[in-house]
């Protein structure tokens, strides 16, 4: 993953710690993993686009995912519960979390 090179610390930077392949999360090309989670997940919980100029990919669904760190809550038997928004914190989650606990 080249990208990391560009990142901080930069200048070269090399993990020593194995990366996995980059996969995509949305568009034709969406790993069968996020299709089988997002399928079963009700609608984003953002639910509008920002400016479809900067996706990079044109297919668009109601089911994408909007930005980086946007959250998905799985239940005790590996289900999908609740999709969150990127900037959601531990405060918005933990209620959800408690409540997957004690069922």
């Amino acid at each position: 993953m080249n990208a990391l090179q560009y990142v901080r610390p930069g200048n070269g930077f090399t993990p020593n710690f194995q990366l996995f392949e980059k996969s995509e999360v949305n568009g034709p090309n969406r790993i069968d993993l996020y299709k089988w989670a997002l399928g079963l997940c009700s609608s984003s919980p953002v639910p509008n686009f920002n400016p479809k100029g900067i996706y990079m990919y044109d297919e668009f669904s109601q089911e994408d995912i909007r930005w980086n760190f946007e959250k998905i809550l799985f239940d005790k038997t590996g289900k999908p519960y609740r999709r969150y928004p990127a900037a959601s914190g531990t405060d918005i989650i933990m209620p959800d979390i408690e409540e997957l606990l004690n069922r």
